[in-house]
């Protein structure tokens, strides 16, 4: 099978980009093609201009500069840590520094994401799926990371829960200074979040462009569909 074909596309910096598609359109594959997680059998994924083989040699460095968050939030995190180990954990191997530093990131980066202190003492099973999507976020911030993939980071929750985790999206958006792809199946989330979005279909491109241009004047009967059904499902978005 052949997940991806002829996907062309670039990444600006400062941007959020949407990658938007139904189940099995290759949208996942590419974002952990991405971040280094797969390799393409064929193809050139650039990053800041140099190939990204390159990059993962020095796979800390890289990941310092990349994050990615997952779909199943809790899956995610290590069920024998306490949350505020994770984090400290993460940070400590990527960037270094002293226990004093780390500290005062780990807990200005909480703060950042709505996360009392006494969670940091609980361990993953503990947590609401909402709390432990934001646990992740905090982890992908930790390094001042210039890009941020997440992979339907909102599909498993609530409607409330998915509103108030895309504002704080939004509101982190603005305070912390990344660029984002965003995966997912719904084209309102896009039209929330993202700047610029990418439709997928059978593992190739069929649309792309600014956002406001694409949702107002789509050119594809699959793109028209897609928005169709965000319509059906978008009464718990954000305002």
């Amino acid at each position: 099978m052949q997940a991806l074909d002829g996907v062309d596309l670039t990444l600006r910096e400062g941007r959020a980009l949407g990658i938007v598609g139904e189940s099995g359109s290759g949208k996942s594959t590419l974002a952990r093609i991405l971040v280094g997680l797969e390799e393409p059998s064929s193809g050139t994924v650039l990053f800041q201009g140099k190939p990204l083989v390159e990059a993962l040699r020095a796979r800390s460095a890289f990941h310092r500069e990349v994050q990615f968050v997952f779909q199943n939030s809790l899956g995610a995190l290590n069920p024998r840590k306490r949350i505020g180990s994770i984090l400290h954990t993460h940070l400590q191997i990527l960037e270094g520094g002293t226990a004093t530093e780390v500290k005062a990131r780990v807990r200005e980066v909480a703060e950042a994401v709505d996360l009392p202190e006494d969670l940091l003492e609980r361990f993953p099973h503990a947590l609401s799926g909402g709390q432990a999507q934001r646990v992740n976020l905090a982890r992908a911030l930790l390094t001042h990371p210039r890009v941020i993939v997440m992979d339907e980071p909102v599909a498993a929750l609530d409607v409330s829960v998915q509103a108030r985790v895309l504002r704080l999206l939004r509101r982190l958006a603005e305070t912390f200074t990344f660029t984002l792809v965003f995966i997912t199946h719904d084209l309102a989330v896009v039209d929330y979040l993202c700047d610029e979005v990418c439709v997928m279909r059978e593992g190739k491109v069929v649309e792309s462009g600014s956002t406001a241009d694409v949702l107002t004047r789509p050119h594809e009967a699959y793109t028209r569909a897609l928005m169709d059904a965000s319509r059906a499902t978008s009464h718990g978005m954000p305002s």
